[in-house]
């Protein structure tokens, strides 16, 4: 189905609808369509390989049909970033919020903080009976 000449920001646009994604054509000229990802990260031995083999970025990107040497150029940049942080000590952790211990952390321990907080209890329920005269 196509609706044509619908108004979008400012724009006069003419949208396409297909079964997996809508694309809008602009009447300026820019089109967008659908946006193919690519896992990068899986690539990146094989992507180092050409490089040391002196392959250049532009080369590597038609090499496996990336948009343009800029996804190269910035994975090159996030491993850079990665190694610079491991080497000053900094641990790299996941992004997401922690999950929950599913045991304890130190057994002994938590028992002795128990332990110690419940002497404490004892010792104040002492104090009190022993001011208010019971024993």
């Amino acid at each position: 189905d196509v609706v044509p000449f619908s108004y979008i920001k400012g724009y006069f646009v003419t949208v396409h609808f297909y079964w997996t994604c809508a694309k809008i054509d602009y009447i300026r000229g820019i089109v967008m369509g659908k946006r193919n990802y690519t896992h990068v990260q899986a690539m990146r031995p094989e992507i180092k390989t050409m490089l040391a083999e002196g392959k250049i970025r532009q080369e590597v990107a038609e090499h496996y049909s990336f948009q343009d040497k800029q996804v190269v150029k910035k994975l090159l940049e996030r491993e850079r970033a990665r190694q610079r942080k491991l080497e000053a000590g900094i641990i790299p952790r996941p992004k997401s919020r922690p999950r929950k211990p599913a045991i304890p952390g130190d057994v002994v321990l938590t028992q002795a903080y128990e332990i110690q907080r419940l002497q404490m209890v004892k010792q104040l329920l002492r104090d009190f009976l022993q001011f208010t005269g019971r024993k």
